[in-house]
């Protein structure tokens, strides 16, 4: 009988170190994407277990996965820190986003229904209206759910997975010049251009539109990073 509730204690334990764990992962990456950890910086194992009030265990799982999906390096007796692209990196990154989100909008040129577009639309209204507010923390959410939307009419699981790995990774850069007013102000343009193609079911200058999103963003991306550096 002990024996029994020895081995019960145990799995609980797993189960909510697991679950600890997961909590502790999910917290990280949110903080990634929302700007609050630069590239580069080192991340404290102890400071974040304090924070966050657990264990260093379920914080070092939540690292090691993070590491696994690109998002931070670890080395050993250094600890880890939140990757840092290089400039040839970002250009690759781009390229291939480039390529499978204008394939993505091909797609969803074909697929968006009625009800789809109208909901576009309503989150470039409100996207605008959060520029003019210069609530550009709001504005950064609903850019990444106009794109998602966009993406999930694709209708393409793969291509979706695909993409939204390669956009998290992008996240970690992005909030850097999200919130200047006129980058902010060209994005919605570039924005509108895509809806127009999305509009008339144009698929090709809806890929198109996407691309020449992507290569804009790039190059302000690599002009803000070499400018403050």
């Amino acid at each position: 009988m002990d024996d029994v509730q020895e081995t019960n204690a145990d799995q609980l334990l797993t189960v909510n170190r697991q679950t600890t764990s997961q909590l502790v992962y999910e917290h990280l990456r949110a903080a990634l994407h929302q700007g609050k950890f630069e590239p580069g910086q080192r991340l404290d194992q102890k400071q974040i277990a304090e924070q966050l009030g657990t264990s260093r265990m379920p914080v070092r799982e939540a690292l090691n996965r993070l590491e696994t999906e690109g998002f931070i390096k670890i080395t050993p007796y250094q600890g880890a820190e939140v990757v840092r692209l290089s400039d040839d990196e970002l250009e690759e990154l781009y390229q291939v986003r480039g390529y499978l989100e204008g394939l993505a909008m091909k797609f969803a040129a074909a697929n968006l229904d009625s009800e789809q577009l109208i909901n576009l639309r309503e989150i470039v209204k409100e996207m605008e209206a959060c520029l003019e507010a210069d609530n550009y923390m709001e504005y950064r959410i609903l850019n990444r759910r106009f794109h998602c939307e966009m993406y999930e009419a694709a209708n393409s699981k793969l291509l979706l997975k695909m993409v939204m790995d390669l956009w998290d990774k992008a996240e970690l850069y992005r909030h850097a010049f999200l919130s200047m007013p006129e980058r902010a102000a060209s994005i919605q343009k570039e924005h509108r251009e895509i809806m127009q193609a999305l509009e008339v079911g144009d698929g090709a200058l809806a890929e198109k539109a996407m691309r020449d999103h992507l290569v804009v963003a790039k190059t302000a991306l690599l002009r803000h990073l070499k400018a403050e550096s």
